[in-house]
């Protein structure tokens, strides 16, 4: 439990019909859900936008991810990048494992999965839904 601070407020939000209320601001959940996928799509088929994100090698800096790899993947990976974290800082991936990427986008971190297992180990990206993917695909 957090303790409470004063100054601020405790909020709990409630669940109507696909919309989170939060002390009586309405939050379309499905609207929100296709405004991020619109946004990675945006980036997917312009990744030289204007954003008011990040993208790119610049945000696979700020993320964490070795610089050294980042320079050996593909430009259009890069260039695409969109990602909310770097889930390499949680783990090592070993040479010979099996890793499955939920929501690939570009392949970016399966670039960066396969030259870790190897060979002998096999990655897996899963594509977000092909609303996302129909302007990346153009794109390469």
């Amino acid at each position: 439990m957090v303790p409470h601070r004063p100054g601020l407020r405790r909020i709990k939000p409630e669940r109507r019909r696909g919309t989170a209320i939060s002390e009586g601001l309405p939050v379309n959940a499905r609207a929100l859900r296709e405004e991020v996928r619109r946004k990675y799509r945006d980036v997917a088929v312009n990744p030289h936008g204007v954003y008011h994100f990040h993208t790119g090698c610049k945000l696979a800096c700020r993320l964490g991810y070795d610089e050294a790899l980042v320079a050996r993947m593909p430009d259009s990976a890069v260039e695409a990048f969109a990602g909310v974290g770097n889930p390499f800082s949680l783990a090592a991936v070993r040479t010979g494992e099996r890793v499955v990427d939920i929501g690939s986008g570009g392949g970016f971190d399966c670039f960066i999965a396969a030259g870790e297992v190897g060979a002998e180990g096999h990655v897996l990206g899963i594509p977000p839904p092909r609303t996302t993917l129909r302007g990346a695909a153009g794109s390469g």
